[in-house]
C-alpha cells in the first residue's frame, strides 16, 4: 500500500524523465571527461531530492519514515542498478578498499552469485538471509552516501511490516511507503538509462552482485563503458 499516490501525470512524467535524460548527456556526453561519468548518480539522487522536497514542504514526511540505522530488513534483496551506478561503487572499492577487503568483497559476491543466479523469485526469497548486500555491515550500508536510486527511493512507515515479510519470506507482503518518494527516483533513473542508450553506452541494469565484480574485473571500466564496451555483464 502506498500514501500521497495522486502526483502521477504526463507532465511530471514528462519533466522528471527529461531532466534525468539530460543529467545523463552532460555528464557521460564527453568521452574525455572519465571523471565526470560518476556525477550521474549524485546529480540524479540530487535533482530527485529536490522534486521530493519540494513535494513534502508542507509537512514532515520524514517524520513517518520508520528506516533507521541498522535495520537491514531490505537489505536482502538483490536490486537492480545502471552502469553509472555501478561505475559509482566500484570506484569507491577501488579507492577505498585494501587488497584483504576487495578479496573479501569478491568472496560476498560469488556466494551471492551463487545463491541467485538464474533463480526464480521464489528461490531468491528463500535465500534473503543468505544473501544479504555485499556492502551491509553491522547492519548498516557502508556505501550509504553514494548508495543506488533504489535504494533511496525505497522506505517503509511500519518497521514491523518489514520485519513480518523478512521473517515470513512473502514476496507479495505490502509495505507501507509514500508513492511519490519511489515514483520520482524510479522516473528520473528511466531517464538516465535513456541518456545512456542515447549515447550508444550500456544501459540496461545488472543485480549489484555482477555489476561491481564486472567493474573490478575490467582493466578501464569507465574508459571502456564511455567508449561503448559492454562492460556490464550478468553474474
Amino acid at each position: 500500500m502506498n500514501k500521497s499516490n495522486k502526483m502521477k501525470g504526463p507532465d511530471i512524467d514528462h519533466v522528471l524523465f527529461e531532466s534525468g535524460k539530460s543529467i545523463a548527456l552532460t555528464y557521460a556526453g564527453d568521452t574525455g571527461k572519465a571523471k565526470n561519468a560518476g556525477k550521474i548518480l549524485m546529480e540524479g539522487s540530487a535533482y530527485a531530492d529536490h522534486i521530493i522536497m519540494q513535494l513534502e514542504k508542507s509537512r514532515d514526511a520524514s517524520s513517518e519514515i520508520a528506516c533507521k540505522a541498522g535495520c537491514p530488513y531490505c537489505c536482502s534483496m538483490q536490486i537492480s542498478i545502471t552502469p553509472p551506478e555501478a561505475i559509482v561503487l566500484g570506484a569507491h572499492v577501488v579507492e577505498n578498499y585494501d587488497t584483504g577487503a576487495k578479496n573479501d568483497l569478491l568472496k560476498k559476491i560469488d556466494h551471492n552469485i551463487r545463491l541467485t543466479y538464474k533463480k526464480t523469485q521464489d528461490e531468491k526469497v528463500e535465500n534473503w538471509r543468505e544473501t544479504p548486500c555485499i556492502f551491509l555491515k553491522g547492519g548498516s550500508c557502508s556505501v550509504y552516501a553514494i548508495r543506488p536510486f533504489v535504494c533511496r527511493s525505497w522506505h517503509s512507515l511500519d518497521v514491523r511490516q518489514c520485519i513480518d515479510s523478512w521473517r515470513s519470506k512473502d514476496k507479495e507482503a505490502e509495505i507501507d511507503s509514500l508513492f511519490h518518494r519511489n515514483y520520482v527516483f524510479g522516473i528520473v533513473r528511466k531517464g538516465v538509462q535513456k541518456g545512456c542508450e542515447m549515447l550508444g553506452l550500456q544501459w540496461e541494469t545488472q543485480v549489484v552482485t555482477s555489476a561491481v565484480k564486472s567493474y573490478l574485473a575490467h582493466p578501464n571500466p569507465i574508459e571502456g563503458w564511455l567508449r561503448g564496451e559492454r562492460v556490464f555483464k550478468p553474474g
